[in-house]
């Protein structure tokens, strides 16, 4: 799901149509000329306009609306590029934010092992969708990179999260060894992180990282579920209710993705299938920390009566 956050920037069928090439060929002024002072900008807008003005032309012959440059022909609003995208990505924004500041002391208690990692998880989502926003409504390398990098920062962290879960309470004499861990894993990442904005990491690399993180943190929460329903007997509905309510928001998760797969050309060049995932994953988002929330309560719960093992926030 959360490869779903990184944009496209493989060719498009748009790029090798010959009007459209004819067209910013025709457009881009030549070096030199006073209206080439900037380059970059100049080409941006020459593609913007190209592209409407082809595929108008290929609507009104009936032909199918095409990509170009990875992305479809958005009309601006505002200044933004991608409006309905850009909008969506600051509303997934707004749940984590709310939860973060009001809800904290109850997703993350103080007596919850989790607590220290779980009061980093909104600010690490709040960032990602403020640089996902970012790129939508400004798209240039600088702003894809950084959506890359902010994307895949969430996904390492929401793995790291789930890991966490799956070990449980863990003795003293294991703190230093978790936080050993998490400064290797934070490290390597960050180090990936800082390639990324070098353009220093090839697209296939990149996306073989994302993808064996996507895996492992959708493999990890299925670990999870299952052994947190074998431990459970049938009196205990409270606990595997729970569980049902992660497998659920796992599958609401993978049938919003779907979305990413099935693309279609947008409505009124406005709404497509990708600005329609951010909207369904807004409310998965404030399920996601009704999920936390419970969690805590239950394995505080569950602390307290096995001994206590939980009581101190432990790394």
């Amino acid at each position: 799901l959360l490869l779903a956050l990184l944009p496209v920037t493989l060719g498009s069928p748009g790029d090798r149509d010959p009007a459209y090439r004819r067209c910013v060929r025709r457009c881009i002024p030549p070096r030199g000329h006073p209206g080439a002072s900037d380059e970059g900008l100049v080409r941006r807008e020459c593609e913007y306009g190209c592209m409407h003005s082809v595929t108008d032309h290929r609507l009104a012959e009936g032909l199918p609306m095409l990509q170009y440059n990875g992305r479809w022909p958005f009309r601006r609003a505002l200044g933004m590029e991608n409006p309905a995208s850009t909008v969506l990505a600051v509303a997934n924004a707004v749940p984590h934010a709310w939860h973060g500041w009001k809800n904290r002391a109850g997703f993350a208690p103080p007596e919850h092992y989790m607590s220290p990692w779980l009061l980093l998880y909104p600010l690490v989502s709040i960032q990602a969708w403020a640089f996902s926003a970012w790129f939508h409504a400004f798209e240039s390398p600088r702003t894809a990179a950084l959506d890359y990098a902010s994307a895949l920062l969430l996904l390492a962290y929401a793995s790291w999260l789930v890991l966490r879960r799956l070990l449980g309470p863990l003795p003293a004499e294991r703190h230093r060894l978790v936080a050993l861990a998490f400064a290797i894993c934070a490290g390597l990442t960050l180090l990936q992180c800082a390639r990324l904005l070098a353009g220093l990491v090839p697209h296939h690399e990149h996306m073989a990282v994302c993808a064996v993180l996507a895996l492992l943190h959708g493999g990890a929460w299925l670990a999870w579920c299952g052994r947190e329903w074998l431990r459970t007997t049938r009196p205990q509905a409270r606990a595997r209710a729970h569980v049902m309510r992660c497998l659920r928001l796992q599958a609401a998760f993978g049938l919003a993705a779907t979305l990413e797969i099935f693309d279609f050309a947008p409505w009124q060049r406005l709404v497509d299938a990708h600005a329609l995932w951010h909207a369904c994953t807004v409310p998965i988002a404030h399920l996601w920390y009704r999920f936390w929330l419970e969690d805590a309560g239950l394995a505080v719960q569950a602390s307290k009566v096995g001994g206590g093992i939980e009581v101190q926030a432990l790394p």
